[in-house]
């Protein structure tokens, strides 16, 4: 049987972006299997998978882990060379005149905002 050989962080960081390289790919999903086995471990710990997270930026890569099962699940790897050609968020082009005073001045109501991005109806049941 072969001897299981831990990898330091940089050193699954290095494969992650050889990986990346020689599928071609600007993004792609590693399964916890995957990292797992370049990592040479059976369990990674929060603080191995936040160096190999940092390690990784080092080689120009974004990882992030994704929560839930099945295909949404796992890593994802995004090259930070792919974010050089995103559009730019304005402000301006968003938000109204009315809108942008309430986010300087203090009065804007994010309790609604947080509601509307959770899809919240602002129904509490009682009725």
């Amino acid at each position: 049987m072969a001897k299981r050989v831990l990898n330091e962080p940089w050193q699954v960081a290095a494969l992650i972006a050889e990986l990346m390289k020689r599928a071609g790919q600007s993004r792609a999903r590693l399964s916890e299997v995957t990292l797992k086995k370049l990592a040479g471990r059976l369990k990674l710990e929060t603080s191995i998978r936040e160096q190999i997270r940092l390690d990784c930026l080092d080689y120009g890569y974004l990882l992030y882990k994704l929560e839930g099962k099945g295909p949404t699940s796992g890593t994802v790897v995004i090259a930070i060379s792919a974010m050089h050609a995103a559009k730019p968020l304005k402000v301006s082009s968003f938000f109204d005149d009315d809108e942008r005073t309430a986010i300087t001045n203090g009065t804007f109501d994010f309790t609604k905002l947080h509601e509307e991005l959770l899809g919240e109806d602002g129904d509490d049941g009682d009725e």
